[in-house]
């Protein structure tokens, strides 16, 4: 988890906060990653793809490899244009890895924007969600907007919504927003499409006082959406956490950790960010379940038969990185016949089943 530090009671403005990095086994109880190199910047959002792992704050970005042991010496610029190469001014990026292992930033719109992008001078204004993806071999660093906008929202008050999160899970892509202390949830079924206000929660608040610039993951050994954010408490902003099952109504958030809490002292803490560990394969080694479901045959060349106690509704097959690799939804059967056509290698198998029941094998491909 990223987040940023400040100091109490006078936090100060964005040049004044500070960069930090906690991690977890269970994405419940947090400690700070050792010999992390704190540095200056706001808001930040942190992501893993192969041997890299990436950490964006406005206009910038940290990386580290994990092959090499190895940090950015500073965080580098980070640039968005549109098609034809003209500038796109953006805050608050949040980063996701497509289908295709590239990286997608989502954000906030600011071109053109003069001061506070959350402040609305002149009521009506609307805040514009956009995403951007990845320029190849840029590592990070040069994106392209993509066309149309994600959310558009439009508001009477002198406040706009800020804050874009961004996660997945199953065949639905998750987008949270903050207004103030509140997350809103939208949802779409393409990353760069139009996501719209779950229709569920009053006004499309997860909560409307209790996780300001909010992130979002589904656990896969729980069964259940983690939601983050921060808070106002007796010493200044705290991150808080929910586990929900779903979106059917606002989620009870609880605080995660403070300044104290988690070893920095009396500092504010806020803006969280998280994503999976996927640098080491034993993480995942460590959920398998083999005698759940079984691959018949193993090693094949692609060609297999899972054998399940429960019908199989989807399967998700992931390299050693942790990089998704393939997608079968809605399969709906206990024994189903599927054709992986991928590299010959050693792939992690992810099953989904009709209880929900989530279980892990390995997968040799030979070819």
């Amino acid at each position: 988890m990223s987040f940023h530090h400040c100091a109490f009671p006078n936090c100060g403005g964005p040049q004044s906060h500070t960069v930090a990095l906690a991690e977890s086994d269970d994405a419940v109880n947090w400690n700070l990653v050792a010999n992390f190199p704190f540095y200056q910047g706001s808001v930040p959002d942190v992501i893993c793809r192969s041997s890299k792992l990436y950490l964006f704050t406005p206009g910038k970005v940290k990386r580290f490899d994990q092959l090499s042991q190895q940090w950015d010496a500073n965080p580098q610029s980070v640039s968005i244009t549109d098609s034809i190469g003209n500038p796109i001014q953006f805050v608050d990026p949040s980063a996701f890895v497509d289908d295709s292992g590239r990286l997608c930033l989502f954000f906030l719109n600011a071109t053109g924007l003069v001061g506070d992008p959350a402040y609305c001078a002149t009521p009506p204004c609307t805040a514009y969600f956009d995403s951007a993806v990845e320029v190849p071999g840029s590592e990070g660093t040069q994106f392209i907007k993509q066309t149309g906008h994600r959310i558009a929202y439009t508001t009477n008050t002198n406040y706009k919504p800020t804050d874009p999160d961004i996660f997945f899970h199953l065949n639905t892509y998750y987008q949270y927003i903050s207004f103030g202390t509140g997350t809103m949830v939208y949802t779409s079924n393409t990353l760069h499409g139009n996501y719209i206000q779950v229709a569920t929660l009053p006004n499309g608040y997860l909560t409307q006082s209790n996780a300001g610039v909010p992130c979002g993951m589904f656990d896969q050994n729980s069964g259940m959406f983690y939601s983050y954010g921060h808070r106002n408490g007796v010493n200044g902003t705290e991150i808080t956490m929910a586990s929900h099952l779903d979106f059917s109504v606002q989620a009870n958030y609880n605080l995660l950790f403070t300044g104290n809490s988690i070893g920095l002292g009396n500092v504010q803490v806020a803006s969280p960010g998280i994503c999976i560990n996927t640098f080491l394969p034993n993480l995942i080694d460590e959920k398998m379940d083999d005698h759940a479901i079984t691959l018949w045959p193993n090693p094949s060349d692609g060609h297999v038969m899972i054998q399940s106690k429960n019908r199989i509704k989807d399967v998700i097959i992931y390299d050693l990185t942790g990089k998704k690799i393939k997608t079968h939804l809605k399969v709906m059967k206990q024994s189903p016949s599927l054709f992986f056509d991928i590299q010959a290698g050693l792939y992690i198998v992810q099953c989904f089943d009709e209880k929900n029941e989530v279980t892990f094998t390995k997968m040799l491909i030979q070819k």
